[in-house]
């Protein structure tokens, strides 16, 4: 019955939920621990980088180094599995296949005016979603993965740690969730505020996984930017 229904529709709108209101754990103690001994880490980073610039910009750059290191920090006030927070639904809807690669960059950019804000977590787990979905990308030229300095542990920024709880969604896990991708013409993933077409998320593993074990395999940190072993991969097979 549900193969009929799935197979005469138009386009399936695959709905993951809304964003939580509340804090979720979405790593455990020792990775939480992990990303607060690396943000003191980008701290010292940041001073040298500003020592560097002392000497050839006569400008203050110290608001620099302020926005960079808020834009990398978690709510370090409470420490621990919890710090990490996916903000209510707002009313706002960003479609990943409507906007180019460009006008995400700009989006990373806080000097920007059309740049977003960091604590839209959402978003950007979208715009990275984009970004691996562009077969020709690699991973060192991606904002998302290369804006902090590899240390060889769990790296997770605010995004890495959204895309971190989209894919370790109970969704994944459902006996029809097969089904509803690949039975009808076209399916969008829905999550909260954004959607994305679904083509775009099991080809943003695929190219993730191609790229960081043949011609990324050499970029600092690859093998703990991301991990995207969900159902996306067997569900992407059978399509094809």
């Amino acid at each position: 019955m549900m193969r009929d229904i799935y197979t005469a529709t138009e386009e399936a709108l695959l709905w993951l939920g809304e964003e939580p209101s509340v804090p979720i754990p979405t790593v455990s103690p020792d990775q939480s621990q992990a990303v607060d001994t690396l943000i003191l880490q980008v701290d010292e980073y940041l001073s040298d980088l500003v020592s560097t610039f002392d000497t050839w910009q006569d400008t203050d750059v110290g608001p620099l180094a302020s926005s960079l290191r808020s834009s990398l920090r978690t709510n370090t006030s409470v420490p621990g599995p919890d710090t990490f927070r996916i903000g209510p639904t707002r009313p706002h809807t960003w479609r990943g296949d409507e906007l180019d690669i460009d006008r995400i960059s700009k989006a990373l950019d806080p000097s920007h005016p059309d740049s977003t804000p960091q604590d839209d977590p959402v978003f950007h787990a979208f715009a990275l979603f984009r970004f691996l979905a562009d077969r020709e990308t690699h991973l060192d030229s991606i904002p998302y993965l290369t804006l902090e300095p590899d240390s060889h542990q769990t790296i997770l920024t605010h995004a890495r740690r959204a895309v971190h709880y989209l894919t370790t969604l109970p969704w994944w896990s459902r006996i029809w969730t097969v089904q509803e991708c690949l039975l009808p013409p076209r399916a969008t993933l829905l999550y909260g505020p954004v959607s994305m077409p679904w083509w775009m998320f099991p080809m943003a593993a695929k190219n993730f996984e191609r790229h960081r074990n043949t011609c990324c395999a050499g970029v600092p940190g690859v093998k703990d930017m991301l991990n995207l072993q969900v159902e996306s991969h067997s569900i992407m097979d059978l399509r094809e």
